[in-house]
This record gives structure tokens, C-alpha cells and sequence, in this order.
């Protein structure tokens, strides 16, 4: 391609607002073919080619950005000349700014968008298109377009996917930008469209080239010899290890001091560490020549208490024919139809900022609130005898206090880290059990039986008895306030609403004595009705 000079039709950067401080673009190449024949139909050979990537045939101008772009991973854009103003503006938008896209949609833009502008006296700026992703219905080619300007630029891949994704408009240039183009094909890519152009459409190559360069100098890599041995286990001669890298395109230097210098290809923006060079002589030199060596297991201790104590209640519940399951700890607004009060600690729940489901977006505080959903799911599908039971984590934020979301362009400093820390509520383990239909089948000497509240605190016992514990057990529910206090067990509750969602009168509490002290450990009995 000729070099650029000052008769090119001027190109502006002006990205006042970077991503993770890097520019939205390095690079901007402009060519300019004035006279075509705007007539001139697309070759057959290129139709047929595009048709069979799935592009159809538009215009000879587009369908050779389209072309050149599957040939070489060029994303390119056309305008007409004749309806664009000096300079062309690469900018983000700004607040309330809007673009008539080319599928005839209106879109209002984000000021993270990177656009392409030109600036018309008297007018202002206007928007040509969203940079990488899409152009706008101003300035696109037309029927009687002679003068055609070729546009092939270099953006960067987190800007055009944040667009991308915003809008909605995974096109052909946004796929390519957002996975990474060669910084070193825009000047190739448009040399190849305005000779392709001028070859079936007539016309002649402007003097004037357009180059703003402004891309980072090459990436410069520092591999000690050793280090694919290191971290491989594979020994590879000096020069083993430069043929190698040199097959992908790098250049490599020295040894000097017992390291390579090594610059990587405009092409391979994902070679900037030693490990990713040692990763490409591995691949190319075979994995199957890395040996296979089981590592040595280092002494360890065993299974925590908390751990071997989890494990045995869940081999005690299952050994009773109860069936383990795990849930998502994500739900919806389950408290209201458990009958849980306000006031009640299992209602102050951790919001999730970016939920998996819209309709899920808290963390349980209590097992039960998915428990219920899987025997409920179980029953309405004709399996009415369920007996179920989980060992789980819930989350209770009470006091905690949220973090505010640290940046990505370094490392947070150990103050955030702390606070990132301090923000994560207690996640206590717990244990749950919902237990539904036939707990005896009818035998010869035997009559069907129902799961009653007795069953539930049965397995409650059996835990415990399990764990070397030992309960106590009271009612969590009576239908009026007791006579006297200073009983040795604490009063019954005289809300119905406290033993939510159990049944009043028909829910034990479970209690464990430490010292002097009576902890309460656990609600077992009948679901209310409700």
C-alpha cells in the first residue's frame, strides 16, 4: 500500500472517555476511489462466494467490503464520499444522542458507545455510525453513489462488545472486533478493496491516503530458557524453542543472559506473558511428549469437625430413607406464602446484583424456601410420597454492609479488599427436611400411614443422637400466655405467626444446653395448612 500523506481526507480522534483506560481506536485508514460506475454489477464468482457464507449481494462497494472482510478478517465500511464533511470524528456519544442504524431501527446511544461523526459547518456533529458494530442510514452508498470513501479501522474489543451487547447487534464487524483484529491489516484490507473496486467498478484510486496510526509499540516478552522446562516439564534446546515461536510469527532475540527477548505478532494480541509463549511451544512441539507425572500428595489432616459433622447427619437422614437433594439457593418472594412475619430475621434477604434468573433474585435464608419448591415440584408431577432433605448453606445479611464494586484497571488495595471481605454476610450451614405422603406402605400385617409432625422430630433426635448431642424438646406454640415465668424451658411462643410455616400446636422446638445457657436449635412438626 502507498503511504500516507497529507492529501488523505482528514480523520480525527477524539475519545475523551477510555475503557479501562484504553483509547476505543488506534488506527483509522481512509481510501477514496472518485468516478465508479455506480451500475456496475457485483462479479458472479463474488456473489457465489458471499452467498455461500451466508452474505447476500447488496452493491459492488458493499458487497467488497463484505468480501474482503471474509478474506482477510478486515471489518470494513463504505460510505459516499459526496455526503460526508471534513473530518471524520471518532468520539464517544453523548448524553440523549440517537442513530437511525442501517436495519431502519432507532437507537439511543450510551456515552460508552464509540461513534464515527463528520462535522459539517453550521450543522454540528453528525453520527455516521456506531464504530465497529454498525453504520447509520446517513451517508450509506446509494443507487447513483460515484465517489465511494473505504473506511478500515482498528477499535478496541472491549469497547465494540460492550456496544454489541448493549445494543443488541452482533453483526459480521462486531464478531471479529470483539474477538481481536490485527492492528497491522487496515492499511492491506483497503489497498485490496479500492483495486478490487476500480477493477469491476470503474473509476480511479485518489492520491490522497489516510493512515492515523496511533497503536502501542509491540508487545516485548522476556522468556528465560528454562522456563518451558519449568513449567512443562519437557526439555527444549535454545534453538527448538526459537523455531518454534518463530513458526507462529514471533521474533526472537538472544539468548542473553539466559533469556529470549521476544516480540509477538500484531496477530496474536493473547501472547503477553512468558507462560503464553511456554503454552505455544508446548502445542507445537506436542502434548503428547509431556510427560505424565502424578504429583505427590502432601500430608493433610482429614475432614474438618464441621465436615465429618455435616457428612454424618446427611448418612443418618439418608440411612432413615430420607433422599438427599441439592437446590439453588436462589428464590423469589417465598416469604409471604410461608405466612413469615415482617419482623422476622428470615425476611431480611441478600439481593443478588446480577441474578441468574429475573424471578429469582434472592438468596434463601432458610433451607425450607427451596425445599418446599422441590416437594412441591415432586407432587405436582403424581409423586405424592416424598421424603427429602438438604444440608445447605443460607445466607443472613443482617448488619452487613455491601462493598461498592471496585474497578478492573488494577489491583484494589487491601483497604477494598477488606471491605469486599467485611461485606460478604455469615452463611451458616443448616439442615432441613420435608417429608410428604406414605411413610408406611400397607403390608400383610401392617395398615398405610401417613407422615405426621412425630416423624419430623423423630429425625430431628436421630441427628442429634448421631452427633453425640443431646435435645430437649418443648411446644413452640400455645393458645395463651403461660401462667408463670422462670420455667426452666423457655415459654411457647403465642403468635401463630412465630412458628411460621408450621402448624400451631402441632410444631416442636428442639433445644441443646450449653453450660447454663439453652440454644435453640431447631423447628420440627406439621406445615400450616396454608
Amino acid at each position: 500500500p502507498p503511504a500516507p500523506n497529507a492529501e488523505g481526507f482528514p480523520v480525527v480522534f477524539a475519545d475523551d472517555a477510555p475503557i479501562r483506560g484504553r483509547a476505543g481506536v488506534d488506527r483509522f485508514v481512509a481510501r477514496v476511489v472518485r468516478g465508479t460506475n455506480p451500475a456496475a454489477p457485483t462479479p458472479r464468482w463474488m456473489v457465489e462466494r458471499l452467498e455461500a457464507a451466508g452474505m447476500r449481494s447488496l452493491s459492488l462497494p458493499v458487497d467488497i467490503t463484505n468480501y474482503v472482510m471474509l478474506d482477510l478478517g478486515q471489518p470494513m465500511h463504505a460510505y459516499d464520499l459526496a455526503a460526508l464533511a471534513s473530518p471524520i470524528v471518532v468520539r464517544r456519544a453523548r448524553a440523549g444522542e440517537s442513530l437511525v442504524t442501517l436495519d431502519e431501527e432507532k437507537r439511543e446511544l450510551d456515552p460508552q458507545d464509540l461513534l464515527i461523526t463528520d462535522s459539517p459547518q453550521g450543522e454540528g456533529s453528525r453520527i455516521i455510525g456506531i464504530a465497529g458494530v454498525m453504520g447509520g442510514a446517513y451517508s450509506e452508498v446509494e443507487e447513483g453513489t460515484t465517489d465511494i470513501l473505504f473506511e478500515a479501522a482498528h477499535f478496541d474489543a472491549v469497547s465494540i462488545a460492550r456496544s454489541a451487547r448493549r445494543h443488541k447487534l452482533h453483526s459480521e464487524a462486531s464478531k471479529r472486533f470483539e474477538r481481536g483484529v490485527d492492528p497491522a491489516l487496515p492499511e492491506v484490507a483497503a489497498q485490496r478493496a479500492v483495486e478490487l473496486l476500480v477493477q469491476y467498478g470503474g473509476g480511479s484510486i485518489d492520491a490522497g491516503v489516510t493512515d492515523v496510526d496511533e497503536r502501542e509499540t509491540p508487545t516485548v516478552i522476556s522468556l528465560p530458557v528454562g522456563e518451558a522446562q519449568r513449567l512443562t516439564g519437557v526439555a527444549h534446546s535454545p534453538e527448538r524453542i526459537a523455531e518454534l515461536l518463530t513458526t507462529v510469527g514471533c521474533r526472537v532475540e538472544g539468548p542473553v543472559d539466559g533469556a529470549f527477548t521476544v516480540t509477538a505478532p500484531s496477530w496474536r494480541p493473547d501472547l503477553t506473558l512468558p507462560a503464553d509463549l511456554v503454552e505455544e511451544v508446548a502445542r507445537l512441539d506436542g502434548y503428547d511428549n509431556i510427560p505424565v507425572v502424578l504429583p505427590t500428595a502432601p500430608a493433610g489432616h482429614g475432614l474438618t469437625t464441621g465436615q465429618k459433622a455435616r457428612r454424618l447427619a446427611a448418612a443418618t437422614l439418608a440411612d432413615g430413607g430420607l433422599v438427599e437433594v441439592e437446590s439453588y439457593p436462589f428464590v423469589s418472594d417465598t416469604w409471604d406464602r410461608q405466612g413469615i412475619p415482617a419482623a422476622d430475621p428470615r425476611r431480611e434477604a441478600l439481593r443478588l446484583r446480577n441474578p441468574m434468573a429475573d424471578d429469582a433474585p434472592w438468596l434463601r435464608t432458610s433451607v425450607l424456601d427451596t425445599l418446599l419448591d422441590v416437594a412441591g415440584r415432586n407432587v405436582s408431577r403424581s409423586n405424592a410420597d416424598v421424603a427429602v432433605f438438604e444440608v445447605a448453606k443460607v445466607a443472613r445479611p443482617h448488619g452487613t454492609v455491601p462493598a461498592a464494586l471496585p474497578g478492573a484497571e488494577e489491583r484494589p488495595s487491601d483497604e477494598v479488599l477488606a471491605a469486599l471481605e467485611a461485606g460478604i454476610p455469615p452463611q451458616p450451614w443448616h439442615i432441613g427436611a420435608v417429608l410428604t405422603g406414605t411413610a408406611e406402605v400397607a403390608g400383610v400385617l401392617s395398615s398405610p400411614r401417613a407422615y405426621d409432625w412425630a416423624d419430623a422430630l423423630e429425625y430431628v433426635r436421630r441427628v442429634a443422637s448421631a452427633l453425640g448431642v443431646r435435645v430437649e424438646v418443648t411446644r413452640a406454640w400455645m393458645d395463651k400466655a403461660p401462667a408463670h415465668k422462670g420455667a426452666p424451658m423457655p415459654a411457647p411462643a403465642t403468635d401463630p405467626a412465630d412458628v411460621a410455616p408450621f402448624h400451631p400446636g402441632r410444631v416442636a422446638r428442639v433445644f441443646v444446653r450449653a453450660g447454663r445457657e439453652l440454644v435453640d436449635v431447631a423447628l420440627a412438626g406439621e406445615l400450616s395448612p396454608a
